[in-house]
């Protein structure tokens, strides 16, 4: 999924169940931060690797696969929301 806000630029937002083995995109961004116990997947849990010259990518926790709600994804993607208006 990616996001374009004004002049920004776009950023790839990556949705992460907790504890999961891996993922499809930023797969060694996302290795490195589960292998140091930096990012679990909880719910509502974000983690930006955003810079001027690179890629530019969030990480978003959505928790437990099997509790998954639409209420949930809400209240994710308004954090989510939140952090790209700080970049």
């Amino acid at each position: 999924m990616k996001f374009s806000l004004g002049k920004g630029g776009e950023v790839k937002v990556v949705q992460i169940f907790k504890d999961a083995e891996q993922v499809e995109d930023a797969k060694k961004l996302y290795a490195y931060l589960k292998e140091n116990e930096l990012f679990k997947g909880n719910l509502g849990e974000i983690h930006s690797q955003i810079s001027y010259t690179g890629d530019k990518v969030l990480l978003v926790g959505l928790g437990e696969k099997n509790k998954l709600q639409a209420d949930n994804l809400r209240t994710v993607y308004f954090k989510v929301g939140k952090e790209l208006m700080k970049s």
